[in-house]
């Protein structure tokens, strides 16, 4: 009576699984199956009881089918099969579906005899959607890399008419200059200088199109980096008299090196070009730590920003300023934002306008 009472209750746990569900024994022979097994594979009980799970398997299973048994058998655990290759069931209408079988050994009568729960889980929705997203960043890489190339193409090409209009200009100006009336040297100027805008423009717009693609990850001790930085801009902080001081030694930090030098350069060579008239930029560095991450920051007492445009400068091309005010491009803070993005880390401002500037950004401390 116990033994028929526990089968009961048995049968009843194995009915109410949310997933399809089989008992077979350890030559494969299905003894036990609930209603979501029948409407999976869309055979009834009485036929599954009458079969191995053989009937359940495409044909070019069939013969690593008993090997799998045996080893199953033979060192029974808890396995979980489909994670790492694609296996497929067979339904009573010929259709296969991908899935993934979870199978747990139950030793009976003490006399080792083993029987084996297999949990059924229909993966076709699953791998629709695995398909459709890896088939969208397939696409998403080939526009990528087809825009790189386009850019490089755009850009490399660009520079030569450029650079004959700025040879010729040169030339006039070299050998014409007296020549040419108030008027005409005025526009060669114009001519001349603009020349040289949209080139640096073009050569910055193919470095940031090349930012990213250092992939070597290293470890980068932050106070040589700044000593490095500081004396490729000695000039620029010589003509401005800047003062820019390191609060406490930097930490040494995970990252691609050429990335940080290009974000520090930038941030610094922001703070000493948007100073105060008569007001020498005093610019300060800082750092903070937690168990995720380095927080850095960059302060200047500059002009500051409106706060509505706090969000939009990380933008490429995007200025706040005429060019006459403050000269630029327009890609130095994309630059920064790009490369904090590699670093899986976060980049922001707070500011007032007239009132000075700090930008914040983070540096993961777990890269890969």
């Amino acid at each position: 009576m116990e033994k028929i009472v526990k089968k009961t209750e048995f049968k009843q746990i194995i009915e109410s699984m949310p997933n399809a569900l089989i008992v077979s024994n350890e030559s494969g022979k299905i003894i036990m199956a609930n209603k979501k097994m029948e409407d999976l594979f869309g055979y009834t009980k009485d036929e599954l009881y009458k079969s191995t799970v053989d009937l359940l398997i495409p044909k070019r299973y069939s013969k690593q089918h008993p090997e799998h048994i045996k080893s199953f058998v033979s060192k029974p655990s808890h396995r979980s099969m489909g994670e790492n290759r694609d296996l497929f069931g067979l339904k009573k209408n010929g259709d296969e579906f991908p899935l993934e079988i979870g199978l747990n050994p139950i030793t009976i009568n003490n006399n080792n005899n083993i029987l084996v729960i297999a949990a059924i889980v229909d993966i076709t929705k699953r791998k629709a959607q695995e398909l459709k997203i890896q088939s969208a960043l397939n696409l998403l890489k080939f526009n990528n890399d087809e825009l790189k190339e386009f850019t490089y193409i755009t850009s490399h090409d660009l520079q030569e008419p450029l650079r004959t209009i700025s040879s010729f200009t040169k030339l006039i100006n070299d050998e014409h200059k007296d020549e040419l009336s108030e008027d005409l040297n005025t526009y060669i100027n114009f001519i001349s200088e603009s020349s040289d805008r949209l080139s640096n423009l073009i050569t910055n717009l193919l470095d940031y199109t090349r930012l990213g693609k250092e992939k070597k990850i290293t470890l980068v001790d932050c106070n040589v980096l700044i000593k490095e930085i500081l004396a490729d801009l000695s000039v620029s902080i010589s003509e401005s008299k800047s003062k820019i001081s390191v609060v406490e030694p930097l930490p040494t930090i995970t990252g691609c090196k050429g990335g940080l030098r290009i974000l520090f350069q930038n941030l610094l060579s922001n703070a000493m070009k948007f100073s105060k008239k008569d007001t020498p930029p005093q610019i300060k560095i800082f750092f903070k730590e937690d168990s995720e991450k380095w927080t850095f920051s960059v302060q200047d007492n500059g002009i500051g920003m409106k706060k509505k445009d706090l969000k939009k400068i990380f933008g490429l091309f995007t200025r706040l300023h005429n060019r006459e005010s403050y000269e630029g491009t327009g890609i130095g803070l994309a630059y920064c934002m790009k490369v904090v993005k590699k670093h899986n880390g976060n980049i922001w401002v707070d500011s007032e306008l007239g009132e000075g500037s700090t930008f914040y950004f983070t540096i993961s401390k777990t890269l890969i």
